[in-house]
């Protein structure tokens, strides 16, 4: 239990509970009483329209308006006075359903006809208009339960204990798929019924907030009618989007899906079966998608903020296969060795998910499971996947093309090298790294708010605007570098030579033996997304020396697998005699 969440959403709660005993309960119980009271002649003695100026919570002002009146009656021969003008007496914004009393009490006045209410129980108790505003009562109902809906569901979120594990499972660190509940079995289950849970929350939340909007535009002129309808038609979504869930939900209930092997392996495979209660029948279809997402949170001064990015996902399109009223459906992935294995949510972690969605003649199956997806003792590094499934003849062409290579031996094939094959003390590899297409990027984004300061400093003749511009050449000059870094690799047996450009000009040399190379690390060097998933990734090499120097080698990869391919290459020549 979260014990600060509790007292955050008890002060939404309790806030909201008050307004809606104030503004809704009371008014109520005081028209109820107010039904009994007599109706009297009285005189007006004052009217007007007095105003004051509202601060808003953004810092601006509004002007709020109420009518001032004082009257007087007469009841069983003694004279009384009143100030009361209707059961709510709320200031609002609307200075015409002021001036509009105003100018029905004097109308009323002139004529005679000036009345008012009275309590036979307490003389001294009067009103003017004993009837509630129905549209305002509405929105103020909308409105504090608004509060308490939030706060409600901030205490709940806050009290929910952790799953207990299922009987009979210990929790043991080195198998981290045995410490949370949601992985510590073979049988897991789909995140559907929460997930309609939280659509009905929504929905609810929705209708109340916008409902209030709505209300309070309806009717005012032609426009906010207009606007009053469009605040409708999120509400009218969400529900529709809560209905078909629910029906979903009804008709399929719980489905176990049964991972095989488990937990999924990293560098392994991520496999089982699932039967949807359902008869199959010709042309049903399932697609089955398996996503690594990465989530992190940044904080921005008091504002926290989640992010989240699909960052590998593969589908597949199983043969679906009747069995006993339902419909069987068996799955297997392979994943690459070099993706994350899932971890607890967090600030920054990562989750592994199997989206299953269908075309079906009835109501279709769409289920979300997370799946638990780890290193294990069956995980293959990316040299093994090299070892049992090496690069094509095409991809390893592609690569040579790509970095210019220049290789005077037969090509490093991991999967069967005989002594005919290996690097001998004459061999040699020499290759070039070109600049990343990266600094494109960059560059143009520097170009761009170069050009957006240049124009602010001289059509506002701001300062500012040079400062934008002087920042913006920083972009610039981080794009050209990128863009015009790169290097050419001369390797041979017991010596790697690197020679680091800008364009074409020379900044440095190094010169290396094997002992003094600690490592070359193939590693993620950019990514671009679109629409919150990864579309491209590249890799490059990174050679560390024992001295712990480290030297950006490049590459711009496709893929780790490829890169890995390129360090084994160079490895297996620098290496060559020891």
């Amino acid at each position: 239990m979260k014990f600060g969440g509790v007292i955050f959403g008890s002060v939404f709660f309790l806030a909201g509970l008050t307004a809606f005993y104030f503004s809704v309960i009371s008014t109520l119980f005081d028209a109820v009483q107010m039904q009994s009271w007599q109706s009297t002649l009285a005189e007006l003695n004052s009217a007007e329209v007095n105003s004051y100026q509202s601060r808003n919570d953004d810092g601006s002002y509004t002007t709020m308006y109420s009518v001032d009146m004082e009257y007087e009656y007469w009841s069983d021969g003694r004279s009384y006075t009143g100030n009361r003008v209707d059961i709510s007496e709320n200031n609002s914004s609307d200075s015409d359903k002021h001036y509009q009393r105003l100018h029905q009490l004097k109308q009323e006045a002139k004529r005679d006809q000036f009345k008012v209410w009275v309590n036979p129980n307490d003389l001294s108790e009067s009103v003017y208009d004993r009837a509630v505003d129905i549209k305002l009562t509405l929105i103020m109902a909308l409105f504090s339960s608004t509060f308490m809906l939030v706060g409600g569901g901030i205490i709940q979120v806050s009290r929910k204990k952790e799953t207990p594990l299922p009987s009979g499972i210990k929790s043991d660190p080195s198998k981290p798929w045995t410490t949370r509940a949601e992985w510590a079995s073979k049988m897991l289950y789909s995140n559907a019924e929460s997930k309609l849970g939280l659509i009905k929350f929504f929905t609810i939340l929705a209708t109340l907030f916008l409902g209030v909007f709505a209300l309070a535009l309806f009717g005012q002129h032609p426009v906010a009618t207009a606007f009053s309808f469009i605040f409708c038609i999120p509400p009218v979504l969400m529900f529709r989007w809560y209905r078909k869930t629910k029906r979903e939900w009804d008709n399929f209930d719980k489905v176990p899906l049964h991972l095989k092997p488990y937990p999924g392996v990293i560098g392994g495979t991520v496999g089982g079966d699932i039967s949807v209660p359902c008869a199959y029948t010709s042309g049903d279809q399932y697609t089955l998608e398996l996503k690594c997402t990465h989530h992190w949170t940044t904080r921005s001064g008091k504002e926290n903020r989640s992010h989240s990015s699909t960052i590998w996902s593969k589908v597949i399109k199983p043969t679906p296969r009747a069995s006993s009223n339902a419909t069987r459906l068996t799955f297997e992935f392979d994943v690459p060795s070099d993706k994350p294995s899932s971890s607890a949510p967090d600030n920054d972690y990562h989750s592994w998910t199997l989206d299953i969605s269908s075309q079906l003649k009835g109501i279709n199956f769409n289920r979300e499971y997370e799946i638990p997806v780890f290193v294990t003792r069956d995980s293959k590094t990316i040299e093994d996947e090299l070892t049992q499934q090496p690069l094509t003849t095409q991809q390893k062409a592609d690569i040579h093309s790509r970095l210019s290579v220049n290789q005077n031996k037969n090509p490093l094939n991991h999967s069967s090298m005989t002594a005919s094959t290996k690097p001998t003390e004459n061999s040699s590899l020499s290759f070039h790294t070109p600049g990343s297409k990266a600094g494109w990027f960059i560059g143009g984004i520097g170009l761009l708010f170069f050009i957006i300061g240049v124009v602010i400093a001289n059509t506002a003749e701001s300062f500012f605007g040079f400062v934008f511009a002087a920042m913006a050449t920083v972009f610039i000059a981080l794009g050209i570098l990128a863009l015009g870094r790169n290097c050419h690799v001369r390797v041979q047996p017991n010596q790697l030579e690197v020679d680091v450009f800008i364009f074409s000009k020379i900044i440095n040399q190094h010169r290396f033996t094997s002992q003094e190379v600690e490592d070359i690390k193939p590693r993620k060097s950019s990514s671009t997304s679109q629409n919150g998933k990864t579309v491209n990734e590249k890799y490059s090499l990174m050679l560390t020396t024992k001295k712990g120097k480290s030297i950006d080698l490049g590459g711009e990869f496709a893929s780790m697998k490829n890169a890995t391919h390129m360090k084994l290459e160079i490895e297996s020549i620098l290496n060559a005699i020891k």
